[in-house]
């Protein structure tokens, strides 16, 4: 399992805007000096809240400050702009980067990576049709962290069926899910900054997986303990099942 990252991102009314979107280029960076597989930021035009009016523009910034991170648009929005702009300014991007570059929409033109640069859409309805053209097109699913989780479990069957009907082969790979975790060296400091105190950003629904760092040092150890101490348990616990698994099988 591969961990990324995912933010809107949002932060209160009120904050400064320059000191907000230093925030976020700094979670980025230090997700790629984490080894993050990737991080997708989103845009928004009206939203007080979301500080990021293009998302590319802003994953430009961090193309000389990231090494290895590939950085997604979460997503481009189609109906601000033309697609040809979209296009080659995608195609751009791709070679800045050094193929990099993920898409969150449909791309034409001629970006380093071929045929394309991979192709990512966020999934929210339950038991979505649309995740299926997805599986045929070979766009990859992002399930929105918002959902409960017996509904993101209905995303990958239609995937697959997707898949299954052009012939393709299908990997969990392709998968992504998002889910807002925050990870502390102690429980009840946990409890407190994930839940329990008024200021806490965990307390709303509407906040994607990268959260304002109400406590900048809180917000940044959690993402130390996600990548370096529960993620080498889940992908343990996940080899030492498949190995379970695949001696039951012989037996």
């Amino acid at each position: 399992m591969r961990l990324g990252y995912f933010a809107m991102p949002m932060h209160p009314q009120g904050r400064d805007w320059s000191e907000t979107l230093r925030e976020d280029r700094e979670a980025v960076v230090l997700a790629d000096r984490l080894g993050f597989y990737d991080a997708f930021i989103g845009e928004h035009l009206t939203d007080r809240h979301e500080n990021i009016t293009n998302s590319m523009i802003f994953l430009a910034t961090l193309v000389p400050e990231t090494d290895q991170i590939r950085l997604a648009t979460g997503t481009t929005n189609l109906s601000h702009l033309h697609p040809a702009l979209v296009a080659v300014h995608a195609a751009m991007f791709d070679h800045l980067s050094g193929g990099r570059f993920i898409l969150g929409v449909g791309i034409v033109g001629r970006p380093l990576q071929r045929p394309r640069p991979e192709i990512v859409g966020t999934v929210v309805a339950p038991f979505s049709k649309g995740v299926v053209a997805m599986g045929a097109r070979d766009f990859h699913p992002l399930s929105a962290n918002f959902l409960l989780p017996q509904w993101v479990a209905t995303h990958w069957p239609n995937y697959a069926q997707g898949k299954e009907s052009v012939g393709a082969h299908v990997s969990t790979g392709d998968w992504r899910i998002a889910r807002t975790i925050f990870v502390a060296e102690d429980a009840a400091v946990a409890e407190r900054y994930g839940r329990t105190d008024a200021n806490s950003p965990y307390r709303y629904y509407y906040v994607y997986a990268g959260l304002d760092w109400v406590d900048p040092e809180l917000a940044k150890q959690s993402m130390e303990l996600m990548a370096t101490k529960v993620m080498p348990l889940v992908n343990d616990a996940i080899r030492t099942s498949d190995r379970a698994a695949a001696s039951g099988t012989r037996a």
